[in-house]
């Protein structure tokens, strides 16, 4: 005799289909640097429907976007501006209704420091000779005598 135990969601020990996602972040003429924008798309997929879609860069959170349950796919798009040059790891993680998380996709960047403007070398200076001008001592009219109290004006 042969008996199968099945549950509501099917065979013991069977995983529920897991959401899909993708991260697109176009590349930028001259690369990307600190203190500009960043575009990122994050498409996500589950035939259950979405209940969001996380984003994390460099493995700290940095957005969650919901979806309307009944949406099978969504969109997001993203943009963040690095402040510290060097690689950073942009993750997407897709959530379904079921809260069944999708596997983590990874996207690097390489961004560089924000290129400092080149110091212009001073142009030379003409010096212009005078002659020394003689110090010349207060008179009578330039001296103003006041009392504590008095409000000048």
């Amino acid at each position: 005799m042969f008996v199968l135990f099945t549950t509501g969601c099917g065979l013991i020990g069977a995983q529920p289909a897991k959401p899909v996602v993708k991260v697109d972040v176009p590349q930028v003429d001259g690369g990307f640097v600190t203190g500009q924008s960043i575009s990122m798309q994050v498409a996500a997929a589950d035939s259950e429907g979405l209940a969001r879609i996380d984003v994390q860069i460099d493995g700290q959170p940095y957005a969650s976007v919901a979806a309307d349950p009944n949406q099978q796919t969504f969109i997001v798009g993203q943009s963040w501006t690095p402040d510290v040059p060097g690689s950073h790891i942009i993750q997407a993680q897709a959530v379904n209704v079921k809260g069944v998380a999708s596997d983590p996709v990874n996207v690097m960047v390489q961004v560089e420091a924000l290129a400092q403007t080149q110091d212009v070398p001073a142009q030379p200076v003409d010096v212009v000779e005078t002659e020394p001008v003689a110090e010349t001592e207060p008179v009578a009219a330039d001296v103003i005598e006041a009392s504590a109290g008095d409000t000048l004006t």
